[in-house]
Formats: C-alpha cells, structure tokens, sequence
C-alpha cells in the first residue's frame, strides 16, 4: 500500500480554502505535501503536516510537471 493511499484513508482530503476538494497526491521526501485541487492548481503544504495551511506550487499539474523536470535536469 502506498503512503500517499494510506493517508488518503486516514486523513480525507487535503483541507485547503477556496477549494471543495483536494487530493494530496506527492510529498516532497521532507513530508511537505502536495494536493491538486478541483480549481485543477497544485498546492504544496507550508509545514510538512496534512492539516496545516497550503499554498499554491503550480497553476495546473502540466506546469507542475515542468517545473519538476527543470529541477531535475539543474541537477544532472
């Protein structure tokens, strides 16, 4: 079973303001989280808690996707 499935479970979705629903779908590695929203913005957790306050990462996850890989590739 997946971290992320797990958490789901337990925890529900992600509480964000201005957003009905929002699945945590990534973490970070450190514990801060990710969650898209129905708006279709990615969000990523201030704290590395599932209840604290998010803000937005990314404007869609296609442009999250982007910024991802450029990051990946600073680092080859």
């Amino acid at each position: 079973m997946s971290t992320v499935g797990r958490h789901v479970r337990e925890y529900g979705p992600a509480r964000i303001e201005g957003e009905s629903i929002a699945l945590v779908f990534a973490s970070d590695g450190a514990g801060r989280l990710f969650a898209i929203g129905d708006s279709g913005q990615v969000w990523k957790s201030i704290t590395a808690s599932w209840s604290d306050e998010f803000e937005v990462a990314a404007a869609g996850l296609q442009d999250f996707l982007e910024q991802l890989g450029r990051r990946i590739g600073d680092q080859l």
